[in-house]
C-alpha cells in the first residue's frame, strides 16, 4: 500500500534487468530507475537526485518510463535497492518546481515537507492554546531579588520573567489590550530551547495558562519554541484554526 511506502520517488526506467547492488540478483521485473525528484525519503536518503538505484517492480515496466514509485527500502549496500509497495502512478503535472535543477527540486522538496510538518504542528499546539494573540512586547521584568536570593527548588531555575505585551488582534479567545506573559529567562540546559521574549518583538504567542513551578498558576505563559511566532504568519495560524 502506497501508506507503506518510505521512499515516494519521481523516476525515468534506464534499465531492465540489471542490478546496482551486487547482493541482488536481477529478474525479469528488476529495473534500473534514475531518480529524478525525491518526494519522500528517510532525513539521511535524501540526496538522491540524480543517482541511479535498483527497484523491484510489481508489474513490467519499459525502458523510457516515467513514473511515480511507491517503494520501500529491500537492501542498503554499494547502492540502495527498494520494491514497489504499490502501483506505479503518473508523475504529476509540470510545475515551476519541476523546471528547476535537481538539485533544487530536491531541496523545494525538503522545503515542502518542513512547511507540511510546521502545518501540523502549528494545527495541534494551535487547538491546545488558551488563547492566541498578535502582539508587540513594550516592556520585560526579570525575576525579583527576593525571588532569585530565595533558596533554589531545582538546579534547573527557569528564571522567570514577565513581559507586558500590547495586543493588536486577537486570533483566539479573550485578551486585554495589554497583557503579561511568563517566559523562562534562564540558558539552563533544560530551558535554553524555551523563548524568550524582549522589548519590541512582534509575535504570534500561542498561550497557555501557567507552568509547571510558575509563581502564578493562571498566567498566561509560553513555554515552547513553538508557543511563539513571528507576526508574519498570522494569517497561517489563523487559517489553521
Amino acid at each position: 500500500m502506497a501508506t507503506e511506502a518510505s521512499f515516494v520517488l519521481d523516476g525515468t526506467v534506464t534499465a531492465l534487468g540489471k542490478s546496482t547492488e551486487p547482493l541482488l540478483v536481477a529478474g525479469k521485473l528488476t529495473a534500473l530507475v534514475r531518480v529524478d525528484a525525491v518526494v519522500r525519503a528517510p532525513p539521511a536518503m535524501q540526496n538522491l537526485v540524480g543517482r541511479e538505484i535498483t527497484v523491484q517492480l510489481r508489474q513490467p515496466a519499459q525502458v523510457g518510463d516515467k513514473a511515480r514509485f511507491w517503494t520501500q527500502g529491500l537492501l542498503y549496500g554499494a547502492s540502495l535497492a527498494v520494491e514497489e509497495v504499490a502501483n506505479r502512478g503518473a508523475v504529476p503535472a509540470a510545475s515551476p518546481r519541476a523546471a528547476l535543477p535537481a538539485g533544487e527540486r530536491a531541496a523545494t522538496a525538503r522545503e515542502a515537507d518542513q512547511a507540511a510538518r510546521l502545518r501540523s504542528a502549528l494545527k495541534a499546539r494551535a487547538g491546545e492554546a488558551a488563547s492566541i494573540v498578535v502582539g508587540q512586547v513594550v516592556s520585560v521584568v526579570g525575576p525579583s531579588t527576593a525571588a532569585r536570593n530565595a533558596p533554589r527548588l531545582s538546579e534547573h531555575d527557569p528564571h522567570w520573567s514577565t513581559a507586558t505585551v500590547t495586543v493588536g488582534q486577537v486570533l483566539k479567545g479573550r485578551a486585554a489590550k495589554n497583557i503579561k506573559v511568563l517566559f523562562a529567562n534562564s540558558q539552563d540546559v533544560m530551558w535554553r530551547q524555551a523563548p524568550k521574549l524582549s522589548v519590541g518583538q512582534r509575535a504570534v504567542l500561542l498561550l497557555r495558562k501557567g507552568a509547571p513551578g510558575a509563581p502564578t498558576k493562571t498566567a498566561n505563559a509560553v513555554l515552547d519554541e513553538i508557543d511563539v511566532q513571528s507576526a508574519e504568519r498570522a494569517s497561517l495560524v489563523a487559517t489553521l484554526l
